[in-house]
């Protein structure tokens, strides 16, 4: 697994968005993540006006549904954006994942091994400063 540091938030979207509009086979890119870093990351990528809001289904802090595990955004290559909890009642959304996906270096282990099961590849993320 290939572990990558940006200095900043901006830095590692930018880096992100490039892959998801690179023009590339790989139609989505996703980054895992908990809810405090993904609520930054959607209202950073929601100021681009390529990016559209696709879905975002049950994004909530902890404290209204107990759910504290890591959230799942895609980008698709047209813009389309979609937000989902990375595990729900009935599976793992881990495995629809294809591409690349970006892994928060605070996500717990599990998910790194889940991840590692699908077809595609990650990349451990971390941001020095958000």
């Amino acid at each position: 697994m290939l572990k990558v540091t940006y200095n900043t938030l901006p830095e590692f979207l930018y880096a992100f968005k490039a892959e998801a509009f690179s023009g590339s086979d790989e139609d989505e890119v996703s980054i895992v993540c908990h809810y405090g870093k993904m609520k930054k990351i959607i209202k950073h990528l929601l100021q681009d006006p390529k990016i559209e809001i696709e879905m975002i289904d049950s994004f909530g802090d902890a404290s209204h549904d107990g759910y504290d595990k890591e959230f799942i955004l895609t980008l698709t290559n047209d813009g389309m954006l979609w937000v989902e909890k990375a595990i729900n009642d009935l599976t793992d959304n881990y495995k629809y994942l294809c591409g690349l996906v970006f892994l928060d270096g605070d996500c717990n282990s599990n998910a790194a091994r889940l991840l590692d099961k699908r077809d595609g590849y990650f990349i451990e993320y971390e941001i020095i400063s958000e």
